[in-house]
């Protein structure tokens, strides 16, 4: 067994956050879509300029 510092378990906990927060705003990008335009995305009810519009709104 080798010693660890307390500083060595905190900046290996701060690092590993630091991975994460980058891991959480790569997944909130991928996961950022909108799609009304049907089942199949044809847009045979609804026109697309309304779906941009809307995800546009809600960001």
């Amino acid at each position: 067994a080798e010693p660890v510092t307390f500083g060595l378990k905190l900046a290996s906990f701060y690092a590993e956050m630091q991975r994460n927060r980058v891991r959480l705003a790569a997944a909130r990008e991928n996961i950022a879509t909108g799609a009304i335009s049907g089942a199949v995305g044809t847009f045979a009810n609804i026109d697309p300029y309304v779906e941009e519009y809307v995800c546009e709104k809600m960001g």
